[in-house]
């Protein structure tokens, strides 16, 4: 086994795969501005810290969904929920080169007009 790390291609395809829960997808970096019309996204961050574990490696894969707030500033519950939920059930994902499993959360956080949920998953490398 050696020790080369395709990381784009498993950023590709988490990238593609996400996209049934938001259509607004970003690897690594949120944006900078958000669009009026963007009502929702999630920002994923893959292969933190690789770890070699004899046949496999093992890393983190990061989710993070952003949910913006009604004009009421309360939250839209029904479509955080919604999303949310759409998000978890895409876990465990597994393709023939890695696998992304065991879901932490880490629900309720802010950032300006959003929401945001956190999943953090083991993403195992084959």
């Amino acid at each position: 086994m050696g020790r080369e790390i395709d990381i784009l291609t498993i950023e590709k395809a988490i990238y593609e795969a996400f996209k049934q829960v938001s259509e607004h997808v970003f690897i690594n970096n949120a944006p900078r501005a958000t669009a009026e019309q963007m009502t929702d996204y999630i920002v994923i961050e893959v292969g933190n810290n690789i770890t070699f574990e004899g046949t496999y490696k093992k890393a983190y894969a990061d989710f993070y969904l952003y949910v913006r707030q009604k004009k009421s500033d309360m939250d839209d519950v029904p479509r955080n929920n919604t999303l949310f939920n759409k998000l978890l059930s895409m876990i465990p994902f597994v393709t023939d080169t890695f696998s992304i499993i065991t879901p932490t959360v880490n629900i309720g956080g802010r950032e300006g007009n959003f929401s945001v949920n956190a999943v953090r998953c083991n993403l195992i490398i084959k």
